[in-house]
């Protein structure tokens, strides 16, 4: 945490969320309570060896990482987000109804 304390403090800035409370959690027994379970359930979730980061839209790996094509698979999947509105040929890409994304 403290390589990047600088950036974690302007986020906790923009958010207002009390940085010496997310620092106090982070460096405590709560914080490494929340990190083993994070790798618990990554672990769970992707047993065998994956890239990092690993992407996923809708519960399916995406092996494309290019800004264009991730823009375009998120956006069809009906989002609303302002970035849509300059996806170019949203026809190319399949519709999804499902609204999970997970990027890890």
């Amino acid at each position: 945490m403290d390589a990047h304390k600088n950036d974690i403090q302007s986020c906790c800035k923009k958010l207002s969320i009390d940085f010496a409370a997310v620092s106090e959690c982070f460096k405590g027994s709560r914080g490494a309570d929340l990190r083993v379970a994070a790798a618990k359930h990554f672990d769970t979730k992707f047993p065998s060896a994956v890239g990092i980061p690993h992407i996923e839209i809708n519960g399916k790996e995406e092996k494309q990482r290019d800004f264009k094509t991730l823009l375009q698979t998120l956006c069809a999947t009906g989002i609303q987000a302002g970035a849509c509105n300059s996806v170019a040929s949203l026809q190319e890409v399949i519709a999804t109804s499902s609204q999970e994304v997970v990027i890890v």
